[in-house]
């Protein structure tokens, strides 16, 4: 019985601070008005396909999905850390707090937010920045090319 004072205010705390979907609809709505590219962003990352293209629910961090993160429209949703053992990231979960970011976050609906057991999660929403190789290469510039060019230059401010 002497539990139960003790258990009481842990479990009222517990759900009244617990988040609901209907949070997670409020949300991304006030996400959507801020940047509606950084809700295309959590969604690609959080809706997570296998090779065959069905949903799996299998995000995990750390993971080098994770880590890495997708990139929508120049938004980058990413989740880094160094949890040990690994920790999944339910689907349900990762739109939830994504969207809580985006809604509390900047005017561009960016940030930051610890998650996880002891806070080993940092889930983050930022500006993309373009790969500059990849870009010089889809020019058909690569390393050496640019180089070249560089050079090419370089010949004709001397004449």
């Amino acid at each position: 019985m002497k539990t139960l004072p003790t258990l009481l205010p842990t479990l009222l705390l517990t759900l009244t601070t617990a988040q609901t979907p209907d949070q997670d609809f409020q949300y991304s709505a006030a996400c959507g008005a801020k940047n509606p590219a950084v809700n295309q962003a959590i969604a690609a990352f959080c809706h997570k396909k296998d090779k065959a293209g069905n949903y799996a629910d299998t995000i995990t961090c750390p993971g080098s999905r994770s880590e890495t993160g997708v990139v929508k429209e120049g938004i980058r949703a990413k989740i880094t850390g160094n949890c040990t053992p690994k920790q999944w990231v339910p689907g349900k979960f990762c739109l939830l707090q994504f969207h809580y970011i985006c809604a509390t976050g900047d005017a561009k609906g960016l940030g930051t937010g610890t998650y996880g057991t002891n806070g080993c999660q940092k889930w983050t929403l930022e500006e993309a920045v373009p790969n500059v190789p990849d870009i010089l290469g889809a020019f058909g510039l690569g390393k050496r090319g640019e180089e070249e060019w560089e050079l090419e230059l370089e010949g004709e401010e001397e004449k």
